[in-house]
């Protein structure tokens, strides 16, 4: 799962709900900047602060964590099952929350 996959989807899904970055970092209690590197992907936000992020942006974890898996993070006898599933999640989870993942 890459750091910069996590951090684009958590810009995508705030900038969908709407949120101003500067908003987001001071719910958060966070530094603008701290947020602009995990949404860059040059930083990664520990535990408890990723559940923070998933819980103000009401979208779960797990979504986030699906979303972000790539082609590489998948051992390589287990790609075309890979490739076969993720349309299927990825559309799943739009489905549950077409407002905040349209365009993930």
């Amino acid at each position: 799962m890459s750091k910069k996959r996590i951090g684009l989807l958590i810009a995508l899904i705030r900038k969908n709900s709407e949120i101003k970055q500067g908003d987001f970092a001071k719910s958060l209690e966070v530094t603008q900047s701290y947020l602009s590197q995990i949404e860059k992907g040059t930083r990664e936000p520990s535990h408890t602060l990723f559940q923070k992020i998933s819980e103000k942006l009401e979208v779960p974890v797990g979504f986030i964590h699906i979303l972000s898996i790539t082609k590489e993070d998948v051992q390589e006898d287990r790609r075309m099952a890979w490739e076969i599933l993720t349309p299927v999640i990825k559309q799943l989870c739009i489905s549950v929350f077409p407002e905040k993942l349209h365009n993930a």
